[in-house]
């Protein structure tokens, strides 16, 4: 303070306003002129744009320039003795500043000269400027004090930019405290050898010491060592320490992500480091949320929602997984039915969700389980003996005939149960077919029912052979007859097309029922015979009805896998005349569980041939977001178990919504399945479904009835 009371140093670093070595000689100079300055002299002093006045050693204005007029505001009279040219003078601070402490009084009372404060001057019309002031004493040859002069430099500029820059470091620790983004300024921590061993955190806004689990201080400036808040990443390869003594050294800039502790559980961070001045500076992204998300759709993607087990897709990926086992493999699929027409859906949903629970309880170590279908599940066992399947199958069955307690009433459960296991190495696609074929056997009657497919016995049974035997002459026969199904437009209730459905008419026990005679189909590799027959009766009979109907024909997985299947297509719509933009390929949800590769192949050939694809039983089963954005289905046929009660329950509504605004964001039509009301039809319709089929139109029936059924809907 230079023995000023209450004036800060003045600036020594902004050019042209601090103390220069160039003024500081025109001071020494003055210092040692004599009081009666020559003319020549005040013109020069005149001229100058430095305000410079003097006084003698009593403090009596003895002179001042042109600039120290200007400076001050107006002009005192020579004589006047006020010390500092009449003019009040304050502190920095504002404070008022008596005449006997301000620089020039301190120069002549100690008769040396007065360097590094600064004040403002008050003007006679209320305005205040900053200044700097460089007193001197002038001194006759004999040392005796005569008087003084006085350098006046005008701060305003070097305090106006002051001001901003202290406006922009407001601002920008404003930004920084509301910024939902963390940030720190950390300086190097050396050891005695110059090597650095920690960061300290100099400034951590509040995000940062919310994410870091700093203790907040003053000015945010915690001054805790790095080492000490993220211990479990500081030192290895690619702990902090490293990242930012490379920043720091080398310039560049470091992106990681990694996570934290805050006290609440674990958190993840994403961060940005770069080098700042002699330190780093580091942002934080808190992105656990984003990472919660994606964990959750990559559960989602493998996992139903509904019973948190496995779905068709995770299945299917274990399945692949033990395609190299050579210790057996068995699947069990479950199948319930009997309580979805008596239950509203949250009840439905809770007996679904007990269901699952009882079997997860029952796996056995290393066996997993998955729901592939609204009532459908999968135990996937793998290493487990026959005897230990068999156990485990009756378990489930004796689980599952407890009664499960809902809002609504207790619900009784009817298992089926069809189990197939492999001897050695492991074919998915031959194993489930094999449990479905189990399944259907087990279907068969009614009550709980468990069968058993073992290759070896079953493959040599008469019943099989004589069934295989009776396929393969009905397909030689003809036997097998196409019924069509209405399919209705909700907007206009007209006509948009029939779906094409097999029906077997066997000469000694009537019809047989799909569920029976498909599967076994698939199991004896008849089914690129029958869908062959299929496909070219409905095209050839299609080709007869009004151009505006199409005609909607089953594909099944292993037609879809085999490459001949675009050319069959082909074949089929030359040969009946029917255009393609009327032939529509339906594909059940199990079809994408193969090869993906191939069905994709296909189905891309499919498309091109101008041939329209659609995606059965919506909502249920293996279909998932992925498979609508990887095949090029324009069409989703929504499950029929989605369909019932939807005209009474809230949630059903609800699913329904959401799957028409999903379709409509992707752009895919929407068909309804077994629509069997009137309400539910109104209600679809208001829900934007496009198409229904139903009993409510009618059942499927044979083509001499298509006559009557275009009739009937005009």
């Amino acid at each position: 303070m230079d023995g000023l009371s209450g004036l800060p140093p003045a600036s020594r670093t902004t050019d042209g306003l601090g103390v220069r070595d160039e003024l500081a000689v025109l001071i020494e100079t003055l210092g040692q002129a004599d009081p009666a300055l020559p003319n020549p002299a005040r013109r020069l002093l005149d001229a100058v744009g430095v305000a410079v006045y003097t006084t003698d050693a009593a403090g009596t204005l003895t002179y001042y320039n042109e600039a120290a007029a200007n400076l001050w505001g107006w002009r005192p009279a020579i004589g006047d003795q006020r010390w500092c040219g009449s003019w009040r003078i304050l502190a920095p601070e504002g404070s008022l500043l008596p005449h006997d402490q301000c620089p020039m009084a301190v120069c002549l009372k100690e008769a040396r000269a007065v360097r590094g404060a600064w004040a403002f001057a008050e003007r006679p019309d209320g305005s205040r400027i900053p200044f700097a002031p460089f007193p001197s004493p002038l001194r006759e040859a004999d040392g005796r004090l005569v008087g003084a002069v006085n350098v006046l430099v005008d701060i305003s500029g070097l305090k106006a930019a002051e001001n901003r820059l202290a406006q922009s470091e407001a601002r920008f620790q404003t930004a920084q405290e509301i910024s939902p983004e963390g940030f720190v300024v950390l300086a190097p921590v050396r050891d005695s050898r110059g090597s650095i061993v920690d960061f300290r955190i100099d400034y951590a806004n509040g995000a940062a010491t919310r994410l870091l689990g700093l203790r907040a201080r003053r000015g945010r400036e915690s001054g805790a060592r790095l080492s000490l808040v993220l211990p479990m990443h500081f030192t290895g390869p690619g702990g902090v320490l490293a990242e930012y003594i490379a920043v720091l050294e080398t310039g560049t800039v470091s992106i990681r992500e990694r996570g934290a502790g805050d006290g609440q559980g674990a958190r993840s961070f994403r961060s940005r480091a770069v080098r700042l001045d002699q330190g780093v500076a580091v942002s934080f992204e808190d992105v656990t949320a984003r990472r919660r998300v994606e964990a959750r759709a990559r559960f989602l993607a493998e996992h139903d929602e509904v019973t948190g087990l496995l779905n068709g897709s995770g299945l299917r990926r274990r399945l692949e997984s033990l395609q190299d086992r050579d210790d057996g493999t068995a699947i069990l699929l479950v199948s319930l039915d009997g309580h979805r027409g008596s239950l509203g859906r949250a009840a439905a949903e809770e007996a679904i969700r007990v269901a699952a629970s009882r079997i997860a309880r029952r796996l056995p170590h290393g066996a997993v389980a998955a729901r592939i279908g609204a009532d459908d599940f999968a135990i996937l066992a793998a290493g487990c003996p026959p005897v230990a399947v068999h156990e485990l199958s009756a378990a489930i069955l004796r689980d599952l005939a407890v009664p499960v307690a809902t809002p609504e009433a207790p619900v009784m459960l009817a298992a089926r149960v069809g189990v197939a296991a492999s001897e050695g190495e492991t074919d998915p696609d031959a194993l489930m077919r094999d449990a479905e074929l189990a399944l259907a056997a087990a279907r068969q009657g009614s009550g709980d029912r468990l069968a058993i497919f073992a290759p070896a016995a079953l493959r040599g049974a008469q019943s099989i052979r004589q069934a295989e035997a009776d396929l393969r002459l009905a397909l030689h026969e003809r036997q097998i007859e196409v019924h069509y199904q209405p399919i209705v437009s909700t907007a206009t209730r007209t006509l948009a097309g029939f779906e094409a459905l097999a029906r077997w008419r066997h000469p000694s026990r009537g019809f047989v029922s799909p569920g029976e005679f498909v599967p076994l189909a698939e199991e004896t590799g008849l089914i690129t015979q029958l869908g062959d027959q299929v496909l070219r009766q409905a095209c050839r009979e299609a080709a007869g009805w009004p151009s505006h109907l199409r005609v909607t024909v089953n594909i099944s997985p292993t037609q879809l896998r085999e490459e001949m299947l675009p050319r069959l297509v082909a074949d089929a719509l030359s040969a009946s005349g029917l255009p393609a933009r009327r032939l529509e390929l339906e594909l059940s949800e199990v079809t994408f569980l193969g090869d993906e590769r191939a069905a994709a192949h296909a189905l891309a050939t499919l498309r091109t041939q101008g041939v329209a694809l659609a995606l059965d039983d919506f909502g249920s089963g293996f279909s998932s977001l992925a498979q609508l954005r990887s095949f090029p289905v324009g069409r989703v046929k929504i499950d029929r178990n989605l369909v019932v009660g939807v005209d009474t329950q809230r949630e059903g509504a609800a699913i329904i919504r959401a799957i028409m605004r999903l379709a409509a964001d992707l752009g895919l039509a929407t068909t309804a399945e077994g629509v069997n009301t009137q309400a539910e039809f109104d209600r679809l319709a208001v829900e934007g479904c496009a198409e229904a089929q139903g009993f409510l139109f009618s059942p499927a029936q044979p083509a001499s009835a298509i006559p009557g059924m275009l009739a009937r809907f005009g």
